[in-house]
């Protein structure tokens, strides 16, 4: 199983991917990106962190199949390195195409209210666009997962949607 993590900027995608890894010992699928690093990412931790060229050098030999682009930055990852039981944030549109790739994937979408999130956002200070607001409306979900409240409260929240897939490593 490959689950998935998605939804808009600042709903808390980056922080149940690390509590799933810690909690649940599943690898985090660790995409490559063109974008600088945010305070604290670390390069082969959080992102790959490559330049234009080098990413642009990547795709034209088909090294991303799963890809896209946001705010003037790329973000792909390989399928090989998309292994079973692991957990992933991806973009609404990678997300279309990792469940084009592999018919195991279980989409989260994370959802929080408008302002809590925009206060997260401005609080890291990430500008809020309109592409980050349209760009999820079509995105094929398992479950949707609101994460307001503690993250305790996200977390069991989500460990008792995953109880709901039947799967021999969460049983």
């Amino acid at each position: 199983m490959r689950i998935i993590l998605t939804g808009k900027s600042g709903v808390g995608k980056s922080t149940l991917q690390q509590w799933i890894h810690e909690n649940m010992g599943m690898p985090k699928l660790i995409l490559t990106t063109t974008r600088s690093p945010r305070f604290g990412e670390k390069d082969g931790k959080d992102f790959i962190f490559v330049s234009a060229n080098h990413y642009s050098s990547a795709m034209r030999k088909d090294l991303f199949p799963i890809h896209t682009i946001f705010k003037d930055n790329f973000y792909g990852c390989h399928t090989n390195d998309f292994t079973e039981n692991c957990v992933a944030v991806l973009e609404a549109l990678m997300v279309k195409q990792a469940q084009d790739f592999f018919a195991d994937t279980v989409v989260f979408k994370l959802e929080l209210p408008e302002e809590v999130r925009i206060a997260r956002l401005t609080e890291r200070g990430t500008i809020i666009t309109s592409q980050d607001e349209e760009r999820y409306d079509n995105v094929h979900v398992n479950f949707a997962l609101s994460t307001e409240g503690t993250r305790l409260d996200v977390f069991n929240e989500f460990k008792m949607l995953l109880s709901k897939i039947p799967h021999p490593l969460l049983t």
